[in-house]
Order: C-alpha cells, then sequence, then structure tokens
C-alpha cells in the first residue's frame, strides 16, 4: 500500500461513517445543513491533507 492510500485512509473512513449516519440525522437536520457541513470538513480535511506533503 503507498503512502499517499494510508494518508487517505482517515478521509474514506469518516465519510462511510458519515454516509451511514446521514440517513438517521435526516430527520432531525436539513440536507442543506448537512451538505454544508460536510462540505466544509471535506475542505478543512483536504487542506490537512495538502499542507501535510513535504513537497
Amino acid at each position: 500500500m503507498s503512502e499517499a492510500g494510508l494518508l487517505s485512509l482517515p478521509m474514506l473512513a469518516a465519510m462511510s461513517v458519515g454516509g451511514i449516519l446521514s440517513g438517521a440525522l435526516a430527520a432531525r437536520v436539513s440536507q442543506k445543513a448537512q451538505l454544508v457541513v460536510s462540505a466544509l470538513l471535506s475542505t478543512l480535511a483536504c487542506a490537512a491533507f495538502a499542507l501535510r506533503q513535504d513537497s
């Protein structure tokens, strides 16, 4: 397994868990709010991934 694959594994796990939980959250939280929060979290994860790179 490559280093890039290992670095992206936590983000993949978070997306999997978030996808499973989003159905249960739909009854309490609007879909728009879920999309906004997920977009912000994805942006933070991608920024952290980019900043972690050595080159």
